[in-house]
């Protein structure tokens, strides 16, 4: 997927969008830029055969923090901010969906070492 002309499309849309300075255009402009900063990853997700380059930890960030974005939304009564990160939540279930089935539970990309003091026996970690 070319991805300069989605960057070339969106820039001409949200530039004249901020320039009015209208609440409420802002707020479609910055609802838009959200509602679309996920999908090339889930489309590549889709597409590419091997996904061991792409972190779950990160996507589960990313799924925590949409899903509480979305509750501030709701909590304010803001569309702004419910739809975005509501679409985003389920983005990121779906991806995280993928690379589960894909690579099963555990991968090494995800997998943090474990720092061991070089003073205590191999493998005690005492």
């Amino acid at each position: 997927m070319a991805v300069a002309p989605l960057v070339i499309i969106g820039i001409a849309i949200v530039i004249p969008l901020l320039i009015t300075g209208d609440p409420e255009v802002i707020g479609i402009a910055a609802m838009l830029t959200g509602m679309t900063m996920r999908i090339p990853q889930l489309i590549g997700v889709y597409r590419a055969p091997d996904v061991s380059g792409v972190s779950t930890s990160a996507w589960w960030f990313g799924f925590f923090g949409s899903a509480i974005w979305a509750a501030y939304g709701i909590s304010l009564g803001q569309i702004y901010l419910i739809i975005p990160s509501a679409q985003n939540t389920i983005i990121s279930a779906i991806v995280l969906y993928k690379l589960y089935a894909r690579r099963g539970a555990t991968s090494d990309s995800d997998t943090f070492p474990i720092v061991v003091d070089p003073m205590t026996p191999e493998g005690s970690l005492d």
